[in-house]
């Protein structure tokens, strides 16, 4: 049977090679495009929230419309901006007059049409437009051409931003606190490392394996914020990834490195590796390896939501059957399974519930309703403390144990009405607990 220590080493070494092949850029409010005869009919270039000072700067150049049919109308192809509350009426329109070109839509403001282009120059524009609002709202890019057959080709940069203190924002209106917000929570989660470390050296004779990636977890998480706000900085700063690209490079490592252990440790608390249980069982490792897969899948896909809930779903299984395993063991020899370690699994699985609960379902109904365009900070503020707060209990839940006598958190009681005692090593003296 391999080893813990090769077990672990085997997860680190899965992790890094995973996070090179999936990386996937991130993209800014600073766009360059070079489009070669292009035949669609609407391309989605950028989703923006303006503020009261917002600015939108359209730059193209060597423009070039072909046909296979008649002769385009340059009228019939442009620029427009399209504000997110009124999508649903912008698509209800369509519904309804499905052959009408987009630019006739009430909803939309045209920027301006090849017309224009042709007007000035044969084949390049530039324009800068102030997006002057009464109150901050999202509003949607978009090119579109309505000629039949007709292929478009032209280079286009693009500049989306708001000013304060005639200083460039590239982060949409609601984000500019977002690194702030990221600086806090990488304090925070040192404070909780330097916090952690001292629980394991006062406990160090109940110090496991476990105890040890679980640190490394908080480890990989103030990795992750730390590049987080420097990523942020620089998009607020530039509006472009940074030029050698190693701070988002970094940001996305640590970001797969953050979720694969933290799924990873959810799990590996479930069957009680190096707690009570010294190996991996084979459906263990299946689970393992399926949560490993799912969140690298998830950072490095376009559908990453519903794969990160799948492998929430797939964790929470996991410790219900590890727990389910347990107690059924424990029915039919009691001294196989000590009580303890039957009530800390089934105070954690209500826990593991409530995380996934709030994380995945009730913050992204936030974001997929007002919230995100109204206040989008609200909603990774609150996304990120239900995560510290959620280590915090797993953590203190599992935390080295003193080996005396200990009752329940206060916050069991809203979950499990029971105790789990320590216990006592009649070879080690009684230290008193944190």
């Amino acid at each position: 049977m391999p080893s813990k220590m090769m077990i672990l080493r085997d997860i680190v070494m899965v992790v890094l090679f995973l996070a090179l092949l999936f990386i996937t850029p991130s993209t800014a409010d600073i766009i360059s495009l070079n489009m070669r005869s292009d035949r669609r009919h609407n391309i989605l270039f950028s989703k923006f929230g303006f503020s009261h000072t917002g600015h939108l700067s359209i730059e193209i150049s060597s423009v070039k419309v072909t046909s296979t049919s008649s002769q385009p109308n340059p009228s019939r192809i442009g620029f427009f901006l399209l504000p997110h509350q009124l999508v649903s009426n912008y698509y209800y329109d369509f519904q309804l007059n499905p052959n009408m070109c987009v630019l006739d839509n009430e909803y939309i403001s045209v920027l301006f049409t090849f017309q224009d282009v042709y007007a000035h120059s044969n084949s390049s524009f530039n324009r800068s437009y102030p997006v002057s609002l009464s109150s901050p709202d999202v509003y949607i890019l978009y090119f579109a051409n309505c000629n039949r057959r007709s292929f478009v080709t032209m280079n286009v940069r693009l500049e989306l931003y708001n000013t304060y203190n005639d200083t460039k924002d590239y982060l949409s209106a609601g984000l500019t606190y977002l690194p702030s917000l990221y600086l806090v929570f990488s304090v925070a989660y040192l404070c909780f490392l330097g916090f952690w470390i001292f629980v394991c050296l006062k406990n160090r004779h109940d110090f496991h394996t476990i105890h040890f990636v679980m640190g490394v977890l908080l480890v990989a998480t103030i990795g992750y914020f730390i590049f987080a706000t420097a990523y942020q900085r620089d998009l607020k700063a530039t509006g472009s990834r940074d030029d050698d690209g190693w701070i988002s490079a970094w940001f996305d490592i640590f970001q797969l490195i953050r979720f694969v252990l933290l799924f990873s440790v959810i799990g590996l608390i479930g069957t009680g590796w190096s707690l009570w249980n010294p190996f991996l069982r084979g459906k263990d490792k299946l689970f393992l390896t399926a949560v490993i897969l799912l969140e690298v899948w998830a950072n490095g896909d376009a559908i990453s939501a519903g794969v990160d809930f799948v492998c929430c779903i797939v964790v929470f299984l996991w410790v219900a059957w590890s727990a389910a395993s347990l107690r059924q063991t424990r029915e039919d020899d009691e001294k196989s399974v000590e009580k303890e370690t039957l009530e800390k699994l089934e105070l954690f699985m209500p826990v593991v519930y409530v995380y996934v609960t709030f994380s995945r379902i009730i913050v992204g109904l936030l974001v997929a309703t007002f919230v995100e365009y109204t206040a989008p900070l609200v909603t990774h503020a609150a996304d990120e403390t239900s995560g510290l707060v959620f280590c915090m209990v797993m953590f203190d839940l599992f935390r080295p144990c003193s080996r005396v006598k200990r009752q329940l958190p206060w916050y069991a009681k809203f979950l499990i009405d029971r105790s789990y005692p320590c216990k006592q090593d009649p070879e080690r003296p009684i230290v008193s607990e944190l």
